[in-house]
């Protein structure tokens, strides 16, 4: 891969890249809320009425924003050891 040599340079690429990421964090967040919330109103259609029916019609909600979370949550914390820290 190319290296910058100019400071100025590598922050620009920095702050881009993360510009770019920290837009597509919460396009991604907010379409896991959306997909999460017709979820949660489809639940007694999809799952039905019984006693699993309803529990599923909580869980797989909360289970999409969690999953969301944990893959922005990798995305960051991988970016963040390619692109360096602070000290970089």
């Amino acid at each position: 891969m190319w290296r910058l040599k100019n400071p100025k340079a590598i922050t620009l690429v920095k702050l881009t890249l993360w510009a770019g990421l920290a837009v597509w964090m919460v396009f991604l967040l907010a379409y896991g809320v959306v997909a999460a919330q017709r979820l949660g109103l489809a639940g007694p259609q999809l799952f039905g009425t019984s006693t699993l029916g309803q529990v599923l019609t909580w869980v797989v909600p909360i289970w999409v924003v969690f999953t969301t979370l944990m893959l922005i949550w990798a995305v960051v914390r991988f970016a963040n050891r390619r692109l360096g820290g602070k000290n970089d």
